[in-house]
């Protein structure tokens, strides 16, 4: 039986590139929130107040969380985590 295997290799180089040119007005939308971008940096897939809620909010929209590279975006206010 064949199995087909949907993963997505990460490339780093075009992940930082992507994300780097990602709309900085979008992007600040997720101040202080846990987030999934896809594996080459080009959409934000899912935000949270912490890993977890990530990880529920991506299995819900029937997306492997083991498919999109979890970061976390910095309070605008300046302010960070404890």
């Amino acid at each position: 039986m064949n199995e087909t295997n949907n993963s997505v290799a990460f490339n780093g180089w075009l992940f930082s590139v992507n994300a780097n040119e990602f709309p900085h007005d979008e992007l600040a939308k997720y101040s202080g929130r846990f987030i999934a971008w896809s594996m080459d940096g080009k959409q934000i897939l899912a935000s949270g107040e912490d890993y977890e809620e990530v990880d529920r909010n991506l299995k819900a929209a029937g997306i492997d969380p083991s498919q999109a590279v979890h970061d976390y975006v910095e309070p605008l206010d300046g302010s960070s985590l404890p």
